[in-house]
Parts: C-alpha cells; sequence; structure tokens
C-alpha cells in the first residue's frame, strides 16, 4: 500500500476523531484544564512547535507565496488534519522536491571529498 494512502487513511480517522470529540466532550473545559496544567502547556507547545516546523517544510517545497499562505494559514485550526491532506494533494511534489534536496546534498558530500 503506498504511503500516501496510508497518510490518507490516518488523516480521515483523525477527522472522524475530531468530530467524535466535538459531539461528545467539553471543548472549553478541556482546554481551560489544559493551559492550566503543566503537562498541558507542554503538549501545546509540541503541537504548535510542529506545526511551525511544518510550516518551514511547506514554504521549502511551494514555490509560489500564495500557496505557502494558503497551506500556512489553516495550521493552527485545523492542525495534523490539514497536515496530512497536505500531504495527500501534494504527494508528487513533496517526492520530487525530496529526490532534488537529497541529489543536492549528494552532490555536495561528493565535492568534500
Amino acid at each position: 500500500m503506498q504511503l500516501r494512502i496510508i497518510i490518507g487513511l490516518f488523516g480521515l480517522a483523525f477527522g472522524l476523531l475530531i468530530v467524535w470529540a466535538s459531539l461528545t466532550g467539553d471543548f472549553w473545559a478541556t482546554g481551560s484544564f489544559l493551559t492550566s496544567d503543566p503537562w498541558g502547556i507542554v503538549s501545546l507547545v509540541d503541537l504548535y512547535l510542529g506545526l511551525f516546523l511544518f510550516v518551514v517544510i511547506i514554504a521549502l517545497v511551494e514555490r509560489r507565496p500564495l500557496a505557502v499562505l494558503l497551506w500556512c494559514l489553516p495550521l493552527p485550526f485545523l492542525g495534523n488534519l490539514w497536515t496530512a491532506l497536505w500531504f495527500v494533494v501534494r504527494w508528487h511534489k513533496i517526492r520530487d522536491w525530496a529526490g532534488h534536496a537529497v541529489a543536492s546534498v549528494r552532490g555536495q558530500e561528493q565535492k568534500a571529498l
């Protein structure tokens, strides 16, 4: 099975989990707990640090500033659900970019020898 399909399935499962939590949980009560507990704060900082690092990856892969903006603006609100969608939609572009990046690094390693 392709990794792209696996990422899409995990994204879909995560989306369903969000719907379930929205229908059964108390978002505001949980949010106030997260911001009052030290490990809740660590979890939120970890989440937003990861999203920021993902913004860097998007900025490296996407060439058009408007595309970077449109992919990055929803991240603080949709989190890794949006990340999974980006991977599924941009899979071929990511693979091309990664291939060029690896070739560039290998070329620099050869020059250093």
